[in-house]
């Protein structure tokens, strides 16, 4: 019988004023981190740019990306969220596990 994949949605808000080189190292720079814990990237979707109920680092707006992932064996959460908290271009996140 075959493992089943263990499933996570990462939900990223990134600061509204990062450009689209800076957004793209980013996302290449969690890209690796990701193959590193050994989670497979299944999609990226661009949610938009959307107003905040509450300001978050005195933004109002937030560019929403959802990250659907999946891996063999339960990820390392502790570790992925550091990298994610000195990100200074996301401005918040959350992974939820499906």
């Amino acid at each position: 019988m075959a493992e089943k994949k263990i499933l996570y949605q990462l939900v990223t808000v990134l600061d509204p004023k990062t450009e689209e080189k800076d957004r793209e190292g980013l996302f290449k720079k969690i890209e690796s981190k990701l193959e590193a814990i050994k989670a497979e990237i299944v999609s990226k979707e661009h949610f938009g740019m959307r107003d905040l109920v509450y300001k978050i680092m005195k933004n109002d707006r937030g560019d929403f990306w959802i990250w659907e992932l999946e891996s063999d064996m339960p990820l390392d959460i502790k570790e992925f969220n550091v990298f994610l908290n000195r990100e200074t271009k996301i401005i918040r996140y959350l992974i939820l596990k499906k």
